[in-house]
């Protein structure tokens, strides 16, 4: 926490810290509302794990299930969840699936966004199932969609491990959520990016966020934030101090997030500032192979559309967000 009287080296309505799904979907949102956005991300491509996943939104209710032709309801929707999480965040889950279809339909009103239903089941045997799932997934743009947004949006794991860009195909998976929101939040014009920003700590005044310190290759800076400051960033799994904390087993060379991603800065960040925290000592676990370089690999998989022994990894990330706003 820092006293935020002192000097500023730039300002904008709003702070988003971090650059995946959730990420630029808060900017997008910004940005669309008139507002001044900025995003800032520690590694050089956007996307963190989100650019590692299958892009799956699940999302009850939304128009993209009604052109799908699926007869589902937002009741059975929340009888699912609920069975699975029982009484806890019973007003979050309300709120979800009240408002759920309304995000999506906004974004969908821009031309750079564009979702399809694909099948995706529901994991749990509990009422409500569907097996044919709820979710659906970006439609995958043409490189020369992105244009020269492209070298920013981080590659398939196995791609982006071995050092490598894009194939020459369309963006599939999370590669394609990320790319259109970018594309959609840059065509905004009042969207920034800066990558190489390390937030480490949250800026205060008289008890409000008002802005974030970020070291970058050329010192630390203090950006001001008139509106407020979305933290949207990704776990802790990259820090081993962390995860012995709240019980995390395993090693953080274990992860499967990006490397130099999820080292835990904002979230130490935000409890400094009174963030509140819940279910800190929860993952996607998945078995995993130990490599030659002391890394894991979830599974290995043979695809006649991907090419043989490709890296299939999803991320093990304990997520936080919290609004930080007057």
């Amino acid at each position: 926490m820092r006293d935020g009287r002192k000097e500023w080296d730039a300002t904008h309505d709003v702070i988003v810290v971090a650059s995946g799904a959730g990420a630029l979907t808060g900017a997008l949102a910004a940005a669309g509302d008139g507002l001044d956005t900025v995003v800032l991300e520690r590694t050089a491509p956007l996307g963190g794990t989100s650019a590692y996943s299958g892009a799956a939104c699940r999302l009850p209710g939304t128009q993209v299930r009604e052109r799908a032709g699926f007869d589902d309801s937002t009741e059975a929707a929340g009888d699912y969840l609920r069975a699975l999480t029982g009484d806890a965040g019973t007003e979050h889950l309300d709120a979800f699936f009240r408002h759920a279809p309304e995000p999506v339909a906004r974004r969908e009103d821009d031309p750079a966004i564009a979702f399809e239903w694909r099948a995706f089941p529901d994991y749990g045997a509990a009422p409500g199932r569907m097996d044919a799932g709820r979710s659906f997934v970006p439609l995958d743009p043409a490189p020369e969609l992105l244009g020269e947004l492209l070298p920013l949006v981080r590659p398939a794991v196995d791609r982006d491990r071995a050092g490598e860009g894009h194939p020459d195909a369309p963006l599939s998976a999370g590669r394609a959520l990320i790319g259109r929101l970018l594309l959609a939040a840059t065509r905004t014009g009042r969207a920034q990016v800066r990558t190489g920003h390390h937030v480490t700590g949250l800026v205060t005044e008289d008890g409000h966020v008002t802005g974030v310190e970020a070291r970058t290759a050329h010192g630390t800076v203090r950006v001001r934030a008139a509106r407020g400051v979305l933290l949207a960033a990704g776990g802790f799994e990259g820090d081993d101090t962390l995860r012995a904390e709240h019980r995390v087993p395993g090693s953080a060379a274990w992860s499967m997030a990006p490397r130099g991603a999820n080292a835990g800065e904002v979230l130490r960040a935000a409890v400094g500032a009174g963030a509140a925290t819940v279910l800190m000592d929860e993952a996607w676990w998945c078995p995993g192979a130990e490599l030659p370089d002391g890394t894991a690999a979830s599974r290995r998989s043979r695809s006649p559309s991907k090419g043989p022994g490709t890296v299939s990894c999803p991320p093990q990330s304990v997520r936080t967000a919290v609004l930080a706003a007057r």
